[in-house]
């Protein structure tokens, strides 16, 4: 069940109750910078105040899910301690934005074709060669929208229109930790083994995921990324 939210302050939009300990602000299905901009704002602004009861937030594309401890609700629902708190963050951050992660995090990526199966036909698909296909990737200053599908899985973007190319009708069983995909304009790296179908283009030896680390996701949402490619040897001697 969904709810037009009365939330003034806010474009058109809906709450989602996540059982009785989370809800979830949603603006819509298509991707929005101007919106998800302001959600990395309020996202910031609430990491920076830290509510009382607050356990979670995770912010996605064009929604973010707030998640309670319900020993803090009190006398009240999740809807209404969630949809206070994200009106003061919505009014708290209309005037001024925060400050946001600018400096790009640099990832190595190997873009041999030994890591990379994908590389040749995506090449010839988009009528370009591969030298090409790996310029245009580490062209652009990518920015970190949301983690999900796995632990350290950032969903990066935009690819530039020559080389996105949509994920494959059947996934692989298994894709290598660290290697790097492309899925429509999207891109994206595997930080562990596991079932997968995008465009793999290449690998790159960083680690994304650390259980045992104060912060176990490499990249967060807001960050921006760029790749720059090294070859086999460089891959190989990676510590």
């Amino acid at each position: 069940l969904g709810y037009i939210c009365i939330m003034h302050s806010l474009p058109k939009h809906c709450l989602f109750p996540l059982g009785d300990e989370a809800l979830l602000l949603d603006f819509g299905n298509a991707l929005d910078e101007q919106i998800h901009a302001r959600l990395m704002q309020v996202f910031l602004w609430l990491k920076k105040q830290k509510p009382a009861g607050l356990c979670d937030i995770i912010p996605a594309y064009n929604s973010i899910a707030l998640v309670f401890d319900p020993r803090a609700l009190f006398n009240t629902n999740v809807m209404e301690k969630g949809s206070a708190l994200l009106e003061q963050a919505w009014q708290s951050t209309s005037d001024t934005a925060q400050e946001m992660i600018t400096e790009p995090i640099r990832i190595p990526v190997c873009y041999d074709p030994a890591l990379a199966p994908d590389l040749m036909t995506l090449a010839n698909t988009c009528g370009l060669t591969t030298d090409a296909v790996i310029s245009l990737h580490c062209s652009v200053t990518y920015q970190v929208y949301m983690n999900g599908f796995l632990p350290g899985f950032a969903y990066m973007g935009t690819v530039p229109r020559a080389i996105a190319q949509p994920r494959h009708h059947t996934p692989r069983k298994m894709v290598p930790r660290g290697s790097v995909g492309i899925a429509g304009v999207q891109t994206g790296i595997y930080p562990l083994d596991s079932p997968g179908g995008w465009q793999l283009i290449g690998r790159t030896p960083v680690s994304l995921f650390d259980a045992d680390a104060p912060e176990p996701c490499l990249l967060q949402p807001g960050q921006k990324v760029q790749f720059y490619p090294i070859n086999l040897s460089a891959f190989e001697a990676w510590t």
